[in-house]
């Protein structure tokens, strides 16, 4: 694969070291041997460390390739602050940063890894596509709870909050570390309240910042939204409230009130499945789709629809949405908008504002590589911030230039993911076996296959056998984890 820098001559020659001649004696090198006695300066005397970027983007929805290192568009600001820094790398610890790409599924890509034909050492990818479900369960992967005499993982303002590392975790060991403060980087979160404030505007319907200012955005105030943002009067296209899947209305409305799937006890662990919590979201969100099933837009169940209602065909004042969409689609093709978080229930905390992680993208170091020292040391280097995004300050700023008009509205889109529930869905084969399951077909009504709504003690009643059989498989044996991360 074409190795996408530009180098100088001097810099090629001193990285055509082989990695095979550098490790002759795998089991006697390790990083202190890099580190000169006099100096104490880390010296990796030219080693080239090969690595694969998965091709595609899992927040940012970019394609990942030659021109677009780490799906930053070549040729802008995030591009070249990337590349920057893997130069100042390479100059700082005398090594090269060799990029390809690894366009392979999972299996795949575990069955090139046990035939030994693997040539990259280190990897970029979505943590759900690769790192946790298929490489870190079969072994290939490196534990970086190892290696912590070479990068910080503990450092939560660099790799983010035990909600995050959980994504990057198996079994209690973590397998990845993903860079948090890179812009458009943060884990993929669920859901982003964006308003097309032309249409609020024209048929005067409440304006969301309002209810936070006042403190107030709250299940009653969503309500009035819902209730009051639609208008079927002599429009040739009906104007909707809401643009959303009907189940991630169900589970924000849970984790706005406290929900949580599995907490460690010392007698093993609790849920709140079941839990009263959770029943008063189901319910609330059964009557709010019972008495306003007309202010939604149709839902499909299918993500793509539910943004194309909002971008394309402008019909809805809201859109229940990630972030990565906003970045990528809303910016281009809305031209008026604000944004807002999901509103806290009766039993949540006011203002930590409810959302649903799913992915992040994460740096991981094969075992079949010889130098996982060196290799965590460039990792932990390349995690910090960018050059001219050091600080939060830094990215707000970006934001409210970039991507949305108010600082308040930077604020809600740049901190979404860290209140966030991690969602367990990658654990799912079927639309019938995972956790997400518990929101898709538990608490759904009905809205995408068109049957009426089930009563919900039958619902909850087909679900109670399922999900504490997919705790105690998935969730308890990670509790170790949360030790490693501190609070």
């Amino acid at each position: 694969m074409k190795n996408i820098f530009k180098k100088a001559a001097a810099l090629a020659v001193a990285g055509i070291m082989s990695v095979s001649a550098l490790t002759a004696c795998a089991q006697e090198v390790t990083l202190l041997d890099f580190i000169e006695a006099d100096t104490g300066k880390t010296d990796f005397d030219g080693y080239v460390c090969k690595l694969g970027m998965y091709t595609l983007s899992d927040n940012t929805g970019m394609l990942i390739d030659e021109n677009n290192p780490f799906g930053y568009k070549e040729n802008t600001e995030l591009a070249d602050a990337v590349l920057a820094r893997i130069s100042d790398i390479e100059n700082d610890l005398n090594c090269s940063i060799e990029l390809s790409l690894i366009d392979v599924d999972g299996d795949v890509l575990a069955a090139q890894l046990f035939a030994d034909s693997v040539k990259q050492e280190v990897l970029y990818s979505p943590s759900h596509a690769l790192t946790r479900k298929y490489l870190a369960a079969a072994g290939y992967l490196e534990k970086v709870n190892n290696y912590g005499d070479y990068i910080d993982y503990t450092n939560t303002e660099k790799y983010g909050e035990i909600n995050i590392q959980e994504m990057n975790a198996v079994n209690g060991d973590l397998y990845a570390v993903s860079p948090i403060t890179w812009m458009f980087k943060q884990p993929r979160a669920l859901e982003l309240i964006v308003i097309n404030e032309d249409l609020r505007s024209k048929y005067n319907t409440p304006r969301i910042q309002e209810y936070i200012e006042n403190g107030v955005w709250n299940w009653d105030s969503f309500e009035e939204f819902i209730a009051n943002s639609s208008n079927k009067d002599n429009e040739e296209t009906p104007i909707y409230s809401l643009s959303a899947r009907g189940f991630d209305v169900a589970k924000l409305l849970a984790y706005g009130n406290g929900f949580v799937l599995a907490t460690e006890t010392a007698d093993g662990y609790v849920t709140d499945f079941g839990a009263d919590n959770m029943m008063e979201a189901a319910q609330f969100y059964y009557d709010l789709r019972a008495k306003y099933s007309e202010n939604f837009a149709p839902d499909t169940g299918d993500w793509v629809d539910v943004n194309e209602h909002f971008i394309d065909l402008k019909d809805s004042v809201a859109c229940l949405t990630a972030a990565s969409i906003l970045y990528n689609d809303i910016v281009y093709e809305i031209q008026n908008y604000s944004v807002a978080p999901f509103p806290t229930g009766p039993r949540g905390e006011y203002g930590k504002w409810p959302s649903a992680i799913e992915a992040t993208e994460s740096f991981s170091v094969f075992n079949t590589g010889e130098n996982p020292e060196a290799n965590f040391t460039i990792i932990d280097r390349l995690c910090d911030p960018l050059e001219g995004f050091e600080t939060e300050e830094d990215r707000f700023e970006y934001l409210s230039t970039n991507v949305v008009f108010t600082i308040e509205d930077a604020e809600y889109a740049m901190n979404l993911y860290k209140n966030g529930m991690y969602t367990h869905w990658v654990f799912s084969d079927s639309a019938e076996n995972g956790f997400d399951d518990l929101w898709r077909a538990g608490i759904e009504d009905g809205a995408v296959d068109g049957d009426k709504p089930r009563a919900l003690s039958v619902v909850m009643e087909e679900l109670k056998n399922i999900y504490p059989a997919l705790i105690e498989e998935f969730i308890v044996p990670n509790f170790p984890v949360y030790e490693l991360i501190p609070n």
